[in-house]
């Protein structure tokens, strides 16, 4: 992930759409700075609506309704830069909710959670915010959202934990998983090393490893 002046650039293997809410929706839209010490986790409470339905709704509504990003099934549209507060947790005008986290609204659709489990990872990752800063509405309004993942919200965290864990691989970490899984020898893992596979790819091919060993 690269993030500059707010806006997310790139992410690894999700694709990233810029959707920003107009300056003019100045109810939405405040731009009251933010610096981000909680990621606070929606969503959106409409069965089968795309991100994209979801990200033009925000996009085009000037209310006290606002977040910073909208998750589907491997992309994301990001609303707000995420050095601006958002009226998404339902804790006021002041609250620590609305005031000092990244709101992330996951869609209804299939994949989606995926997705967000992926871009909650890497987003930490850049923005160094603690993983037990990772928090559902719920937290700050009582409301029961995400209602989809509330059920399961340990094991969310978990699958987040270990996507981190992945982002931060090294190559000497990779090479290693790779070579006990697949029981491979010295020699081979040597021609894997210089004549064949990139660093980046056998990071990539360790972190499937580890998937398809969890699975």
């Amino acid at each position: 992930m690269e993030i500059k002046n707010g806006i997310v650039t790139r992410l690894d293997g999700i694709k990233i759409i810029q959707h920003l809410i107009p300056i003019s929706n100045t109810l939405a839209r405040p731009q009251y700075p933010m610096i981000p010490e909680y990621i606070t986790i929606h969503n959106t409470g409409n069965p089968g609506a795309s991100a994209l339905a979801n990200s033009m709704y925000v996009d085009n509504v000037d209310t006290y309704k606002s977040w910073h990003f909208t998750v589907g099934s491997n992309e994301v549209y990001q609303e707000l830069p995420i050095t601006e507060s958002a009226w998404h947790a339902g804790d006021g005008k002041t609250g620590t909710g609305n005031r000092k986290s990244i709101g992330i609204e996951i869609a209804e659709v299939d994949g989606a959670e995926g997705t967000a489990i992926r871009f909650v990872a890497q987003l930490v990752n850049a923005t160094k915010i603690k993983i037990e800063n990772i928090v559902p509405h719920q937290r700050w309004s009582g409301k029961y959202c995400p209602r989809l993942i509330l059920p399961h919200w340990d094991k969310f965290i978990e699958n987040i934990q270990k996507e981190m864990e992945s982002d931060n691989m090294t190559v000497q970490e990779a090479e290693k998983i790779i070579q006990e899984k697949a029981g491979l020898d010295n020699n081979t893992m040597q021609y894997l090393r210089f004549y064949r596979f990139s660093d980046a790819l056998l990071i990539k091919l360790a972190i499937a490893m580890n998937k398809l060993n969890q699975a």
